[in-house]
């Protein structure tokens, strides 16, 4: 896609830009453009340079200093994230595991489900952020 666009492509850059935006798929924006008198062909090339730029454009941004230490610290915090819910998952098995040892004749003992459940939920909240920086 040149840089320098025509009135009329500018014009289809900003549409194009507002259907993504709303979530509009490629098909159907390039059906639109059709129906505006576009090519089909034209329509489809015009839309993946479309997409292409922007996606180039995205790359191109994260090689910024500061936006790595953003992504460095972000990516820290969900490590920190996973390192909580497993001690805290791992502490709750001990305690019930402890427990239930030492509960001989009377049988009662404790089941630290608590710390069992939200640590590997926080496991998989840290997991699952994480893995969505590093898919970046």
């Amino acid at each position: 896609m040149s840089e320098e666009l025509t009135p009329g492509e500018q014009q289809a850059s900003e549409f194009v830009m507002r259907e993504l935006a709303k979530g509009v798929s490629k098909s159907e924006i390039v059906g639109a453009l059709v129906r505006q008198g576009w090519l089909e062909e034209t329509a489809v090339q015009f839309v993946d340079d479309f997409v292409d730029n922007i996606e180039r454009r995205v790359k191109g941004h994260r090689m910024f200093p500061e936006t790595q230490q953003i992504m460095d610290v972000v990516t820290r915090k969900y490590k920190h994230r996973m390192l909580y819910g497993v001690v805290l998952a791992v502490g709750g098995t001990v305690v019930t595991i402890a427990s239930y040892s030492a509960a001989g004749a009377t049988g009662v003992y404790v089941v630290a489900w608590g710390a069992i459940v939200f640590g590997t939920i926080s496991l998989f909240r840290g997991l699952c952020g994480w893995l969505k920086t590093r898919m970046r």
